[in-house]
């Protein structure tokens, strides 16, 4: 059976869910785990692909959200200032500036969503 609080598996005849310690009510629990913590997840890294850092400012890891944003940001400004027209120019040091965005773009965005499914995974 499943706790109807967190969702997670519980032992028959257990009175205490070991998950999230709410007491367990003497009447039949559901037969499958909500989908709660699969949309978390869902929600989680969509929202950290939209906007990095943005779930983990939301779930109060000031730190770690903070610091997502902000390179992320930071990525926006150099891309934008390598399409400036005079470093564009230079179509080495442009092709170079976007490769190394594009890179950064890209892991800063796989680091945000997979770290927001695991604090996800840690709450539920």
């Amino acid at each position: 059976m499943f706790c109807t609080y967190c969702g997670r598996e519980v032992p028959d005849g257990v009175v205490f869910c070991p998950g999230c310690g709410a007491r367990l009510s003497g009447g039949p629990a559901p037969a499958a785990a909500p989908a709660s913590a699969s949309t978390s997840s869902t929600v989680a890294a969509i929202s950290s692909v939209i906007l990095p850092g943005s779930y983990h400012l939301y779930r109060g890891d000031y730190a770690n959200g903070a610091g997502l944003m902000f390179s992320y940001l930071l990525v926006l400004i150099l891309t934008a200032w390598a399409g400036r027209s005079d470093i564009a120019a230079s179509t080495g040091l442009y092709a170079a500036v976007l490769i190394v965005c594009a890179v950064a773009w890209i892991s800063i965005i796989v680091l945000a969503a997979i770290t927001a499914v695991e604090k996800v995974n840690t709450y539920s």
